[in-house]
């Protein structure tokens, strides 16, 4: 909510020359935002897409619960995200898919892939999953994140939703080894799927 504020604050907007953030959300969440007075608002189910010049934004399947109050459970949808650049005279075209907050399953993960044909570079989660009897239909562990790597096609990924603070069992530091070992295990160069500090920067 403070973060969301200071956003939409009259001094945010002075200083970006009177540029409003557009909110591109899921289904079911464009009334928190207008509670607050906020209206440059698109709410999105998922394989809908949205235009900002020649960038493609579309909202795309993820697996999690949601909230926002005591009395709201699962009255929202949940979201992962694409952001598709297309090819020009100086560019090729490039996508991103950000995974966000999401746990695993064999069938949407694999429909995104179908669906983007490839992904550049794909952000997903690594972190923030034991004890996996309660943490598995909500938060994938770097096995299940290297799943989510193949069924989306990516060619390159970096690990997110990990090493900022304690969270759940594991250690902090254990993602990123974890994830080394599932790469290992199924025959994928380390080097196309990091786990990155925060603050690092990965030039390809």
């Amino acid at each position: 909510m403070d973060s969301v504020k200071a956003l939409t604050s009259e001094d945010f907007i002075k200083n970006t020359n009177g540029s409003q953030p557009l909110w591109l959300v899921p289904l079911g969440l464009k009334q928190w935002f207008v509670q607050y007075e906020i209206t440059n608002i698109e709410e999105m189910d998922w394989w809908q897409e949205f235009k900002i010049g020649d960038l493609t934004i579309q909202a795309q399947p993820s697996q999690h619960w949601s909230r926002r109050s005591l009395f709201d459970t699962n009255e929202s949808l949940w979201a992962s995200w694409a952001f598709i650049w297309p090819e020009s005279e100086a560019t090729e075209k490039f996508t991103a898919w950000f995974g966000g907050d999401t746990a695993y399953n064999p069938y949407q993960f694999k429909e995104i892939g179908e669906a983007l044909g490839q992904v550049d570079l794909a952000m997903i989660p690594i972190g923030a999953y034991e004890p996996r009897w309660f943490m598995k239909t909500q938060h994938v562990n770097p096995l299940d994140a290297v799943e989510i790597f193949k069924d989306v096609n990516a060619k390159s990924a970096f690990g997110i939703h990990w090493n900022t603070f304690v969270l759940t069992a594991e250690a902090v530091d254990e993602p990123p080894k974890a994830l080394e070992s599932a790469l290992q295990k199924n025959t994928i160069d380390a080097e196309l799927f990091q786990a990155m500090d925060i603050g690092a920067t990965w030039l390809q």
